[in-house]
């Protein structure tokens, strides 16, 4: 493959995420993340099963035991996965308000009403592309998203990736579902 020359122009993006974008992008990184997996809930349905089995035989005991500790998962994983993106950005201004990025080889120089910051490549560890996001993580935790929408064209996406790699040798750009 060979590699495309673009214009070292920066890329100015602006844009406000709506709380339907913000909750979607959330649960999109909380299964990415692997924080809330197939695994889990595939663990929780077996968990169910053995819990009615045990209640069948009259085991109560460890039906007991399964019971709590199923409830108190299954609470978890509605509150992280349907109730907390929500309240989250209800309470967060921030994330409401209209935002301004200009990406360039150095890094990202972000506007918001109270202030300013600039974020340099080698801080960012991996960049994660959906179809609808694209996911600046500084940590496992702690991430940016635009909106692809965001970007006028297709190629102000190349000229994002492009300035990532050049920027962070040891950083990852990943393609996700």
């Amino acid at each position: 493959m060979s590699k495309i020359k673009l214009d070292k122009e920066s890329i100015k993006l602006e844009f406000s995420i709506s709380r339907d974008e913000y909750i979607k992008s959330r649960k999109k990184f909380l299964r990415q993340s692997k924080t809330v997996s197939n695994g889990n809930i595939f663990f929780l349905v077996v968990m169910t099963l053995i819990e009615i089995l045990f209640l069948c035989i009259g085991e109560y005991f460890f039906s007991i035991i399964i019971g709590v500790l199923l409830i108190i998962s299954y609470i978890l994983i509605v509150m992280l996965y349907f109730i907390q993106p929500g309240r989250l950005y209800d309470k967060t201004e921030f994330i409401k308000e209209k935002m301004i990025f200009e990406i360039d080889k150095d890094g990202i120089k972000s506007v918001f009403k109270k202030g300013k910051t600039e974020t340099k490549w080698f801080i960012i560890e991996e960049v994660w592309e959906s179809k609808e996001f694209i996911y600046l993580m500084q940590s496992k935790f702690s991430y940016t998203i635009i909106p692809k929408r965001a970007f006028k064209n297709e190629f102000d996406l190349v000229k994002l990736q492009q300035f990532y790699k050049e920027g962070n040798d040891k950083g990852k750009y990943i393609n996700i579902k």
